[in-house]
């Protein structure tokens, strides 16, 4: 559940107010030369301000 500050501009909901809505996690695999266009494009759609990402270096 989330509260937006009341300056905010919410996707969801009204500013200063609590809402709660469903999520997914979204994993990808892509190559290190991909990485950062893929957190462009996440940043470009999401519809929070500040997504949740981790980059995760798989050996």
């Amino acid at each position: 559940m989330r509260r937006s500050l009341h300056c905010a501009n919410p996707t969801i909901g009204s500013p200063g107010e609590w809402s709660k809505e469903p999520e997914i996690k979204i994993e990808v695999n892509v190559e290190d030369s991909w990485v950062e266009k893929t957190v462009v494009a996440v940043r470009k759609v999401h519809p929070y301000e500040e997504p949740l990402i981790n980059i995760i270096r798989l050996e």
